[in-house]
């Protein structure tokens, strides 16, 4: 779960954050939605308890909005957002989109997000996501704001599943061990609130998760201040104002990580 700084939320193995199918407005984002055509963002929220649920889907969505393009958001704002209505709003936007951006803020567990009426894995959203789509994602982005979001960084249900150095090794073999899941995306990026062990902040209605308002403030002030400024710069940011402001650390992967993470938040850079 999801906790507050001030009240801590006891719900076994689970954390919060969600929404339902809402405005759609044209903006841009470079990194997140790279390549030409559509770049969809999929942003919600399932507070179930939790007061700065709300906030990080309106904030993160205006700061998505702010850095300019050609980029389609929708923000998924209803409190009692249901897993079919997450499932559904993913499979509307993915479907003639060249990349997605996906957001959660919410209670979560080990390999789990709870919605209003029950908890669904990104397996399920995978599924979706296949159902709709003939080739993959030039680019996929996760981004989770709940506790233990670290175990799909990292733990028992990994999104981006590669071991990049094997490989790496293998590319030019006739087999590989670990297969990244070429069906889904070319490129991939997961980042997670905190560990898979941890339990992540919410700071309230003013501020909302100490993970969403790290970076959703990052990102405001690199677009003030550096116009060449990577994903990777915007991790490390994030990181950092993460751990001072919720006393957790978020925890990420990439494929290819030297593609990815070297992209330019504001320059446009189309996948060949």
């Amino acid at each position: 779960m999801r906790h507050s700084l001030f009240v801590l939320l006891f719900i076994p193995f689970l954390c919060l954050n969600c929404g339902h199918p809402a405005d759609k407005s044209q903006s841009d984002l470079r990194a997140f939605g790279a390549g030409a055509g559509k770049r969809s963002a999929v942003v919600v929220g399932a507070p179930n308890g939790l007061s700065g649920v709300r906030t990080d889907v309106v904030k993160l969505s205006a700061a998505l909005e702010d850095t300019g393009n050609n980029f389609y958001l929708t923000v998924a704002k209803d409190e009692n957002v249901k897993v079919r209505d997450v499932l559904d709003l993913t499979k509307q936007e993915v479907k003639d989109a060249v990349s997605l951006y996906w957001y959660f803020s919410g209670h979560g567990g080990n390999g789990v997000l709870l919605a209003d009426d029950s908890t669904f894995t990104f397996k399920q959203v995978v599924e979706v996501i296949k159902e709709v789509r003939d080739k993959p994602l030039k680019r996929l982005v996760v981004m989770i704001d709940s506790c233990n979001s670290g175990s799909f960084v990292n733990g028992s249900s990994p999104i981006v599943d590669e071991d990049e150095k094997l490989h790496l090794m293998l590319e030019n073999t006739f087999y590989s061990v670990l297969e990244r899941d070429s069906e889904l995306y070319d490129e991939a990026l997961v980042l997670a609130s905190s560990k898979k062990n941890e339990s992540s902040a919410d700071l309230g209605a003013v501020k909302g998760g100490a993970f969403t308002y790290s970076l959703r403030t990052t990102l405001t002030e690199l677009r003030e201040e550096n116009f060449l400024a990577t994903l990777q710069d915007l991790i490390d940011g994030t990181i950092t104002m993460t751990q001072r402001e919720g006393g957790h650390t978020p925890v990420y992967k990439a494929f290819p990580s030297e593609d990815v993470l070297s992209d330019y938040l504001f320059l446009y850079r189309p996948i060949e």
